[in-house]
């Protein structure tokens, strides 16, 4: 059941990605879903991060507004299995979610539910290894005593046996009183984050146990990682591809987003206007070929908002705003890639190279300037004793929409005025200009980087990125997913159960 404090959403206010149509989809599949087995199960496949909860969250909020009262009502029940993780036995808490359900708890029906439920609680208990002791303070060994349960394992089966076929008739009875024709939805959300075994139990329950026809299982789950969990419990020599067939009767993914209007109502939050439109492309752009989820959206948008308050809101020009956001998704996605483009004394990577050209080609712009400043990267930056700033090597030079490569630049720092010579070595033609919004030295430094230069004090312009972002990471400490984080959190909680 849903937390009371869990915030309600709605697709009226919070289906930024344009989703209600599928959930219209997935709440006529469960009116017409018929089992040969009895309840019938739905698993919505989509990987970690790709807004699953959400979805169903809203999904829940529109069928209690407008599908309980119709001539096939719906009762939706929302379960967060996670939340029940440290039980062994996932029978009982998943039996209390039905039975707590507000719509259901009748004065008379929950009554009898409850009555024919204690039997269930009680065998469930024999088997918990005194979990339920331990989070609840009851005697349960003592209950079992009471109860004069006998011990031999064949009485316990027929007394399980028994209680299952109970619980299923109080639930049909429950939904009946509901309406005739009515039905159960039973979301199911964060099974990803559980114990292998314990995931595994909860499926099997509502596929061989709870085979109540009025009964519709919609699991919210990454059926890779499921599959890789299934390998882990039974071995990889099993066929979990077919083991799970069986157990879904429909698996449906999530149809791709339409990400633009939401990475559009993100940015806007932050961004000064005049530059939204630059930065959400670069960011589409980003979410493309970087391949973000709408987790690592929400993890990069907070973190740009730190930055832009920092020092991005202070630059004029929109290849500044548009370039930052761009090193932001690099540094999420492609540490390695970002630690190497902002350090010259190491190789540049071969894929980093091979996956430039090809959005070079396709996206341009930006990705082609990152492509160059990475071909760039050692062009040292001194300040010599008269407090010039001298760049030294062959830099590329943007100025009036002009693109030239000059041998050495000095940017001179007078009172009232910054000056940039190209080429201050040459013997005719040098020249002073004052510092312009539209110039761009070395692909990425900008007017304010020379402004701020000398506070920052760093010896080449890829230091000198690095320094300026220092604060905005992501790093945590941990192995990232792409090391294979998720086979070692699969193994750690099973050695978890097993020393248990």
């Amino acid at each position: 059941m849903a937390s009371k404090e869990e915030k309600r959403l709605t697709f009226e206010e919070h289906d930024q990605l344009g989703r209600e149509r599928y959930a219209d989809f997935l709440i006529e599949l469960a009116q017409n879903a018929e089992s040969e087995e009895g309840s019938y199960t739905i698993a919505v496949n989509a990987e970690y991060g790709k807004g699953k909860t959400t979805l169903l969250r809203m999904l829940a909020s529109k069928i209690r507004e407008e599908y309980t009262s119709m001539d096939k009502p719906l009762i939706v029940v929302e379960y967060n299995a996670w939340k029940y993780d440290y039980f062994d036995e996932p029978l009982m808490p998943l039996a209390m979610s039905l039975f707590k359900n507000e719509a259901l708890a009748d004065e008379n029906g929950f009554e009898r539910a409850a009555g024919r439920f204690i039997r269930i609680t009680r065998f469930v208990a024999s088997l918990s290894n005194g979990v339920l002791d331990h989070f609840s303070g009851i005697d349960l060994d003592s209950a079992l005593e009471k109860s004069k349960i006998t011990n031999s394992t064949e009485d316990k089966f027929f007394q399980y046996e028994q209680a299952i076929d109970n619980l299923c008739d109080a639930l049909s009875k429950a939904v009946d009183e509901y309406g005739k024709n009515g039905k159960m939805i039973v979301i199911i959300d964060e099974l990803d984050r559980c114990k292998p075994d314990f995931a595994i139990k909860t499926i099997e329950i509502t596929k061989h146990l709870l085979t109540n026809k009025k009964i519709v299982f919609l699991y919210a789950l990454d059926m890779g990682q499921l599959q890789k969990t299934v390998e882990k419990a039974y071995g990889t020599g099993m066929d979990s591809a077919g083991y799970l067939l069986r157990l879904f009767d429909y698996i449906t993914t999530i149809p791709k987003p339409c990400i633009n209007e939401y990475i559009q109502d993100k940015i806007r939050d932050i961004e000064d206007e005049q530059f939204v439109e630059a930065v959400c492309r670069e960011f589409e752009n980003c979410f493309s070929y970087f391949h973000l989820t709408l987790r690592d959206i929400e993890r990069i948008v907070s973190t740009y908002k730190l930055m832009y308050n920092n020092f991005v809101k202070n630059y004029k020009n929109s290849l500044a705003h548009v370039f930052y956001i761009h090193l932001l998704c690099l540094r999420y996605k492609k540490r390695e890639w970002f630690e190497c483009l902002t350090d010259e004394t190491r190789e540049i990577p071969s894929d980093f190279t091979d996956l430039y050209q090809s959005i070079d080609r396709r996206y341009g712009r930006m990705s082609k300037r990152i492509l160059e400043f990475s071909r760039a990267r050692k062009i040292e930056m001194i300040v010599d004793d008269k407090g010039i700033l001298k760049i030294i090597g062959d830099v590329n030079y943007d100025y009036l929409a002009k693109s030239t490569k000059v041998k050495n630049i000095d940017v001179l720092y007078f009172k009232d005025r910054i000056g940039v010579v190209p080429n201050p070595e040459a013997q005719f033609g040098r020249m002073t200009e004052r510092l312009q919004d539209n110039m761009i030295i070395g692909h990425v430094l900008f007017p304010e980087d020379l402004e701020n230069f000398k506070s920052i004090r760093a010896r080449s312009i890829p230091e000198y990125i690095h320094q300026h972002m220092e604060f905005f990471d992501f790093e945590t400490g941990l192995q990232k997913e792409s090391d294979g984080s998720e086979d070692i959190a699969v193994e750690s909680a099973q050695e978890n159960e097993e020393n248990k």
